[in-house]
């Protein structure tokens, strides 16, 4: 497509480095969107609506007659596709530590289908008037967009996956809801039976009853919220100069026999139990250290609290409320806080989903870098030690060599996993795969023998396409085991718009240092920076994965759940 649109033999590795990067920079910008969307609204409306995004960009390709089309069809693509990261997410959501890496299998099965299906179809039906002169008109729409054909099946088969998956795929996200719930429902539900208004002796009657009968005894985390209603409600007495209701109104709240018992059990004297001033003093003493370990359930019990002990008086309970709000306002720095509480900033700050992140995106990128230059390589002529294979033969090379991915994979990796744990896997595949790189541009030396350097093509191809499947794998298990379930699809999210950073570049990083090698360091300088030099690169950051793989959190190879 690239020498169609006028440009030179020696420049294509560049120009197609950066239409392969615009699918990549649109999905940097797309996918945390997608994710974030997920989480709120399900995944199955955001796997249709993706799917069909990728499939009507894609027929817009089909349309394209110079490279600035090129590039934004293909970026419009990117930024439509949010499906592999809602897929991932969906196979987070049924499985479970003794089948994940099972179900990440399947996944690489579907990938290598495609793999084996795509290239294959693309090359047969790119340039028809060429190819099929008798079926197509060289006047036709054929003969005017050369690589609609292939578009527009790719558009046919989004269409008959959106229809599968209208009537055969399931919600996952609302089951995982509702067992987040009920967990958090019955921790707060101590909480929340005290919202009857408490002025009403009626009600605070039937509100100690029922609270009694909804706990048995009470818990690190209600003491939490007792120490920090004191504390609270010094400060109330402070600004209003309410002296002694308010107090009472706590004592009563506190004067259970069961919660006597726990605070006899924390070391807190209950002699003087009855007696406000000095009860309330002892809880205030433990609410700093308290505040300090949990900060988040802090903020909740301030507001759960202050509707516990301010109902009874409408008034009291906005100013309340407004105070309260007024604190946490005199505790926050503008925008910096906002922007450090934000759940993109929350989650980075968390180690695993760092580690997993960085993983999965620097493997990607040496992964995609060689999958783009294979390509560029392979159709380049002789005369610049490349293989000079048209279209059709590149995409039956990819397609034979990715075969083995619809049967071996759903055995391979589930043993590999079992065996060595994700850790010990991905590093050894790694490994393996970085020596593929590194030895297929010597197959030049082998031109003169057609049917031998297919097959050793073949050959290299078959191992690295089975190790690339196994490494994407236990990469993206890194980064479902490296956050909680609720944040599952935000996480996902992340980590596809990272990777699709590093996707964008590699292409165009890849391509840049292709052309200069078979160009000016063919020429000038010679081995090793000749053809080889790209291979050679993406060789040496699969490498560094493989190191730092041995340095990352063991929590990785298991679920949060």
């Amino acid at each position: 497509m690239i020498v169609g649109f006028g440009y030179e033999e020696e420049d294509k590795g560049y120009y197609a480095g950066l239409v392969a990067s615009a699918v990549f920079a649109g999905r940097a910008v797309g996918s945390y969107f997608w994710g974030w969307l997920s989480d709120r609204y399900g995944r199955r409306p955001i796997m249709m609506i993706t799917v069909f995004g990728n499939g009507f960009f894609s027929l817009v390709f089909g349309f394209t007659y110079n490279l600035q089309m090129a590039i934004i069809s293909r970026f419009l693509t990117g930024l439509a596709n949010g499906t592999v990261g809602t897929a991932k997410t969906v196979l987070y959501e049924i499985c479970d530590n003794t089948n994940q890496a099972l179900g990440m299998s399947i996944i690489s099965v579907a990938w290598g289908a495609g793999i084996v299906l795509g290239p294959t179809a693309g090359g047969l039906l790119a340039s028809p008037v060429k190819r099929y002169p008798q079926s197509f008109s060289a006047d036709g729409v054929f003969g005017k967009f050369p690589y609609l054909l292939p578009s527009m099946i790719i558009f046919i088969v989004c269409i008959l996956v959106d229809i599968l998956d209208f009537f055969l795929l399931p919600e996952t996200l609302n089951s995982q809801k509702n067992t987040n719930e009920k967990s958090i429902n019955g921790e707060e539900e101590a909480l929340t039976v005290n919202t009857i208004d408490l002025s009403k002796p009626g009600n605070r009657h039937k509100s100690e009853e029922d609270y009694l009968q909804s706990r048995i005894a009470m818990s690190v985390e209600d003491l939490h919220c007792e120490s920090e209603a004191a504390t609270y409600l010094f400060q109330r007495e402070a600004q209003t100069g309410h002296h002694g209701i308010l107090r009472k109104e706590l004592q009563h709240v506190l004067s259970h026999d069961h919660r006597r018992q726990s605070l006899s059990l924390c070391h807190i004297p209950v002699d003087g139990l009855t007696n406000s001033e000095h009860f309330v003093a002892d809880v205030a003493q433990i609410s700093q250290s308290s505040h300090e370990l949990n900060i988040s359930r802090t903020e909740s019990s301030h507001n759960r609290i202050g509707s516990i002990l301010f109902t009874g008086d409408g008034e009291d309970s906005c100013d309340g409320e407004r105070q309260l709000e007024e604190s946490k306002k005199e505790k926050s720095f503008g925008c910096c806080s906002v922007i450090k509480n934000t759940n993109l900033v929350t989650l980075f700050r968390m180690g695993d989903v760092r580690q997993a992140v960085m993983v999965y995106s620097v493997f990607s990128f040496g992964v995609i870098g060689f999958e783009e230059i294979f390509t560029v390589w392979a159709s380049t002529e002789q005369r610049f030690d490349g293989l000079n294979y048209a279209p059709d033969k590149i995409g039956a090379v990819i397609g034979i060599s990715s075969i083995p991915l619809l049967v071996f994979n759903l055995f391979l990796f589930p043993f590999l996993a079992r065996t060595f744990g994700l850790k010990k896997t991905f590093a050894g595949c790694t490994l393996v795969l970085m020596l593929a790189i590194t030895v297929m541009p010597m197959l030049h030396l082998l031109q003169n023998q057609d049917t031998v350097l297919m097959v050793m093509v073949i050959l290299i191809l078959l191992p690295q396409k089975l190790i690339t499947a196994c490494c994407f794998s236990a990469s993206s298990l890194f980064v479902n085991n490296s956050a909680p379930p609720n944040r599952a699809g935000a996480v996902n999210g992340i980590a596809m718009t990272m990777t699709a950073f590093a996707r964008s570049l590699a292409p165009a990083v890849g391509g840049s240092i292709f052309a200069w090698s078979v160009g000016y360091g063919a020429e000038k300088l010679g081995p090793p920076f000749d053809v080889n030099l790209s291979f050679f690169f993406f060789g040496f950051v699969l490498w560094t994965m493989t190191i730092y793989s041995f340095f990352i959190s063991d929590k990785l190879n298991v679920q949060k759940k």
